[in-house]
């Protein structure tokens, strides 16, 4: 028998209802396992009618970095740090159509989104998204395409996360106007992990204002500058900068963190000055 005659009849078997519609097609009909979840890298939305999410494994922990010293001639060591770094979330879906024809459409849009690096990932859990900073990793095993994926194809998608946790896309803030004198405050920081605060402080009017602290849970970053009225200073503590009316500047010390549940924090200011402050931060989940 001939061989293009083989490959025909192939492809017409597979075209047939019991594979197209039936046998092979039921698994298009998977049920979402996550049904209060919606999942967005790059604005493509991976859980609709067409893209039916069958297994999300996000809660995974981050890889840790531990590093140790032995101690010489005896059983232990000590403890030098530890740290997360990179995750990785694996996501399986499958894409369904109603032809052959508009499910190659449906996968070209779906391959424009993902080869984009460090886009968001938003995953809605409880109806509050968590959002991460994403690349995908496996672009060599995206697709396994049987003859019988005509109008479905079944995918698995690896993301890295390289700042490894998941954070809410609202801030907690908190703002002060007005004030005339050194600031301390409290913010409650609820979740599952540190996190950075940004503080602005807007100065309204200033007169020999040389130094600013700002200290939380015994770390404090000090702005050693001349500071004038109308001068907006930022201490981000997420990107470890310093600017002043958006110009960056040197400091002393180290950034404060958050920690979680409740934070005490200073503002500690030389001079004469009226100001107002905004603190805030995104609460972060391991």
């Amino acid at each position: 028998m001939r061989q293009d005659y083989l490959i025909y009849e192939y492809r017409n078997m597979f075209n047939q209802y019991q594979y197209n519609n039936s046998v092979f097609n039921q698994v298009i009909n998977v049920t979402n396992t996550i049904p209060q979840d919606d999942i967005v890298y790059n604005n493509y939305w991976l859980q609709n009618s067409t893209v039916v999410t069958s297994f999300a494994d996000y809660d995974n922990w981050p890889s840790i970095q531990n590093d140790f010293f032995n101690r010489p001639r005896t059983d232990w060591g000590w403890e030098l740090n530890y740290f997360f770094r990179e995750r990785v979330i694996t996501l399986k879906w499958t894409i369904k159509s109603t032809t052959s024809e508009s499910l190659i459409q449906e996968i070209d849009r779906f391959k424009k989104a993902l080869w984009v690096n460090q886009q968001n990932l938003d995953i809605k859990i409880n109806w509050v998204i968590r959002r991460a900073k994403a690349s995908v990793i496996n672009f060599d095993t995206l697709f396994r395409k049987e003859n019988y994926h005509i109008t479905f194809i079944p995918f698995e998608v690896q993301f890295r996360v390289i700042k490894p946790f998941f954070a809410e896309i609202t801030r907690q803030i908190q703002s002060f106007t007005w004030l005339t004198a050194d600031l301390t405050e409290e913010m409650i920081n609820g979740w599952s992990i540190t996190t950075n605060p940004v503080v602005l402080i807007t100065f309204t009017a200033a007169t020999s204002v040389t130094q600013i602290s700002f200290t939380a849970n015994s770390k404090t970053i000090t702005i050693s500058e001349t500071i004038n009225t109308n001068d907006v200073v930022k201490i981000d503590c997420d990107a470890k900068t310093v600017t002043i009316n958006d110009v960056t500047k040197d400091y002393s010390w180290v950034f404060p963190e958050f920690v979680v549940w409740w934070n005490s924090y200073t503002i500690d200011i030389d001079g004469t000055f009226t100001y107002d402050i905004t603190t805030y931060f995104f609460n972060q989940y391991i």
